[in-house]
């Protein structure tokens, strides 16, 4: 039978969702005091490969969102967002 992994926050019957925005910062302030430097320095690399992943999901999202809206309208979103002309000029630059 495989093994279920439990979270820590689960090992630890913090429910997360239960908090607020504000309660998790703090608690993340807290754990923080009680780390040492390097222990640190892992969390910003962790925190900011998080962020970075949350940010291209968010951006993929926001496109798809505004190319949804430019098909309703019956629009081109690479027209409309000057990605054709872009490539064209940079393809005309590349020649000369």
């Amino acid at each position: 039978m495989a093994e279920q992994h439990q979270s820590v926050s689960e090992s630890l019957d913090i429910a997360l969702d239960r908090l607020s925005a504000e309660d998790k910062i703090n608690l993340i302030g807290e754990i923080a005091d009680a780390l040492t430097v390097q222990q640190l320095r892992t969390v910003r690399d962790m925190i900011d490969q998080k962020r970075l992943e949350k940010l291209d999901m968010a951006k993929a999202l926001m496109i798809e969102e505004m190319r949804d809206k430019f098909l309703q309208l019956d629009l081109d979103f690479d027209e409309v967002m000057g990605f054709k002309r872009l490539l064209q000029n940079s393809s005309c630059q590349a020649i000369q």
